[in-house]
């Protein structure tokens, strides 16, 4: 009744204002042409008001849900039916839970698809668990479709780790389902609670070294059981050679303890590293005691000049970031003494040294592959001659990375200074404040009075709090400048930081199209945004700029969605960009797995790089070798997962099936890129029989983590974790409902008609009766110009 009086009200107004206008219209223009105007205004109009009178339209609901299937494996090896003793262990569990998930399906709608380990792979019933070998045969089968694994984590190869493609699971997704993506596996792992275990579980390093460096590792060890103090030793072998020893320290109800590792400098070449932890007297698993990495040793390190204006957090965490990499020979200056002060004493009674600035930018600047300008006044410490050598540094294929703060970017390092040329951005040189004559260091400008500078100048603001998003470049300035690409994948963790404060004001300076490409951008709770970080490319150099000192507050943040090694992660991939190709490799190893079975070797390597797209077996200028055999085109699958990868594959026979580690050898030559080599160790994983393994929980924790599945224990006998789990990929009670159909109001149907084109027609029919007369006068004008 209400809708039904607004309507009314609705008509009745436009009725009096189309009254009014046709008076108006009538006195202005006569009553012929206003009354044909009105009457056009009325008929286009007229479909707008027919939208007030919507139209009853009925639609038919499906007469039947989707029967969803959903995959089961079974794992069925003999270390998941008996124990030791010969006592029943999980088989009996597990059957009492397929036939609760028969009935579940009964009446949810749902079809249960069994399939068992042996019915796979045939070498379950010899006493094996090719659990790991089997999944992937089995996830191609299951597809996008909800699946359960009913297993005890037992494997053969315990240390083989979970291929890669098990990680693309979690990234599949299905309209019907928001969250279909994280709840479309579910893993019922079976375990002894009674067995004492310690484990490596994460490992850090970096995948290469330089001769005459060591560097350090860390990693993980947990226990299962947290009570008590306990010390574990860790050893750190390269071949059969011990060479670093260290302690695991555990507290009363601490289960985990991160140590760290130094290696000592290794020989030029790739290394196979491996970590074990000793044993306690009551551990049973053995096997995952022990975790394998390869190490490239390169031959030299790479220098980097890093001077900071003063002491602060952000350069204390980013000297440490560089320390921490053996790649990197670091060179740092703190400006504690002006280059130029006299103390009236000898050097040698002073504690600290003036600023080497002449040795530096005269003589030792070539041997550096990177400047670090962080919170640094240019003209306060170098003379002009100094600052033409940075530029020129630059400009010849040096890499510059510039961080903010409140000492950089000041008007006297902008106006006249050489380090204009190599700025990304233009200042308006007539709107600049003209010189103060205080002279050639003028003091630096202070609290509010930033804000009094010049709109064309950028000015550091330490109270502007925002977070931090991704820039939108063009795809030619993105691959201009691939470091954008690397700190997209750092995406959700830079969104998910909101303790960021302190940025230079850019929005006032004009930054020049072809010269840049936005990387970051500061945003804060009003939605301003201010430019955060950019790339640029001067001469044959590269330049990163970011415009604040408060990057280091990334590896200081309790947020759990902000990894502690997104700070490194961060500042690595600006590091690796300014360096070019010394390690952005033409072709990298990813990954590379082999295994040895009945003296027949199966090895799988995947290679990335842009030189992937000039592989070539047939030429003679590719070759590869396989632990230590070169192989030929018929002996090697290759399969192209994009421009820029390759995944190759092969089988062989070997004499000595004994081998415990094999190296992938790649040797390759193009014009593209000029010659290339790279190589991968890894370790032959080992095989065991189901009586010689235990419970592997940790594995299948990993295998949840990959597949982002839901992990449950099978312990009280419930099914109430299933039940729910079901419930989610199921749309009714039921497996069929009588046909049905619902009535709906259709507010739009005018818009389906032919004749609304039509009324349409009248909109410039009026306006060509009301402006007859200027269109007259125009027209009689041409005829008689003609």
């Amino acid at each position: 009744m209400e809708v039904y009086n607004i309507r009314n009200l609705i008509i009745v107004s436009v009725v009096i204002i189309a009254v009014g206008i046709w008076l108006f219209w009538s006195k202005r223009y006569g009553k012929l042409r206003g009354t044909l105007a009105i009457i056009s205004r009325l008929l286009w109009i007229f479909p707008i008001f027919l939208g007030l009178f919507p139209k009853n339209v009925s639609e038919k609901l499906p007469p039947s849900v989707e029967i969803q299937p959903i995959h089961i494996l079974v794992d069925d090896s003999n270390s998941m039916k008996m124990q030791s003793g010969g006592e029943e262990k999980y088989a009996q569990r597990i059957q009492n839970r397929l036939m609760h998930i028969r009935d579940e399906c009964r009446r949810l709608g749902c079809i249960p698809e069994i399939t068992y380990l042996s019915t796979i792979d045939a070498s379950t019933r010899s006493g094996f668990t090719p659990l790991s070998t089997v999944l992937e045969r089995w996830f191609a089968k299951v597809d996008l479709d909800p699946w359960i694994l009913f297993s005890d984590g037992g494997d053969s190869q315990p240390t083989k780790n979970w291929g890669e493609y098990l990680s693309h699971l979690g990234s599949k997704g299905d309209s019907k389902h928001q969250d279909y993506s994280s709840k479309r596996g579910l893993i019922v792992a079976f375990r002894q609670k009674d067995d004492f275990n310690i484990w490596l579980d994460h490992l850090e390093t970096v995948p290469f070294s330089f001769e005459s460096k060591s560097f350090s590792n860390s990693v993980t060890v947990m226990r299962s059981d947290s009570h008590g103090q306990q010390r574990i030793q860790l050893q750190l072998y390269v071949g059969s050679k011990a060479l670093a020893t260290t302690n695991a320290e555990f507290d009363d109800g601490q289960n985990q303890a991160v140590v760290s590792l130094s290696i000592p400098p290794l020989a030029r070449g790739q290394h196979l590293v491996t970590i074990k932890a000793l044993p306690n007297a009551n551990e049973k698993t053995l096997w995952d005691n022990e975790l394998n990495f390869s190490l490239e040793v390169l031959p030299n390190t790479l220098g980097i000049l890093h001077l900071l204006g003063r002491p602060s957090w952000d350069g204390r965490f980013f000297r440490r970031y560089l320390k921490s990499e053996p790649k990197y020979d670091l060179i740092s200056f703190f400006i504690l003494r002006d280059p130029w002060d006299s103390q009236q004493v000898d050097e040698r009674e002073l504690s600290l040294i003036p600023f080497p600035v002449e040795r530096l930018f005269n003589e030792e600047l070539p041997n550096f592959r990177v400047i670090v300008l962080q919170n640094f006044t240019l003209r306060q410490f170098l003379l002009p001659q100094y600052q033409e050598n940075l530029v020129k540094f630059v400009k010849e294929g040096g890499g510059l990375l510039f961080l903010g703060g409140e000492r950089s970017l000041q008007d006297m390092d902008l106006r006249n200074s050489p380090l204009r040329e190599i700025l990304p951005f233009r200042l308006n040189s007539d709107n600049l404040a003209s010189d103060s004559g205080e002279g050639f260091f003028p003091p630096f400008i202070e609290g509010e009075a930033k804000q009094k500078r010049s709109a064309f100048s950028p000015w550091y603001d330490e109270n502007f709090k925002y977070s931090i998003r991704l820039a939108k470049p063009s795809i030619h300035q993105r691959q201009l400048a691939t470091v954008f690409d690397d700190w997209e994948a750092l995406e959700e963790s830079l969104a998910s930081f909101d303790g960021m404060q302190g940025i230079h004001h850019m929005e006032n300076v004009e930054f020049i199209p072809k010269l840049y490409t936005p990387l970051l951008n500061a945003v804060d709770s009003s939605g301003k945004s201010i430019p955060l970080a950019v790339a640029s490319y001067p001469g044959k150099g590269r330049a990163v700029w970011i415009f604040t000192d408060s990057i280091y507050k990334l590896a200081l943040t309790q947020n759990e969605k902000v990894p502690r090694q997104v700070y490194n992660q961060f500042m690595q991939s600006a590091m690796t960009w300014l360096l070019r190709q010394d390690l952005n490799k033409p072709l990298v190893v990813k990954n590379f797995d082999v295994n040895i079975h009945k003296g027949i070797i199966a090895w799988k390597a995947k290679l990335r790089g842009p030189a992937a797209r000039y592989f070539d077996m047939n030429s003679d200028e590719w070759q590869v070798s396989v632990c230590e055999q070169v192989l030929k085109q018929q002996d090697i699958s290759i399969t192209k997962n994009g421009l820029d990868e390759i995944l190759l594959e092969g089988r062989f026979a070997v004499t000595d099936s004994r081998i415990e580690r094999c190296k992938f050898d790649l040797v390759g030559k193009n014009s593209a890129f000029g010659s290339l080599h790279t190589s991968y160790i890894s370790a032959i994983p080992k095989t065991y029989r189901d009586d010689e393994i235990f419970d592997a929980f940790n594995k299948l924790k990993k295998l949840s983590e990959l597949t982002k599945a839901e992990l449950i224990v099978d312990e009280n006998g419930s099914n109430d974790s299933i039940d729910k789990w079901i419930e989610s990929f199921t749309l009714s009670d039921g497996v069929a409902v009588p046909p049905s159909f619902k009535v709906v109001e259709e507010n739009y149907w005018v818009l389906e008609t032919w004749y609304i084109w039509l009324l349409l027609l009248f909109l410039p029919l009026e306006v060509i009766i009301r402006r007859w007369d200027e269109l007259a006068v125009k027209l009689t004008f041409i005829a008689r110009s003609f």
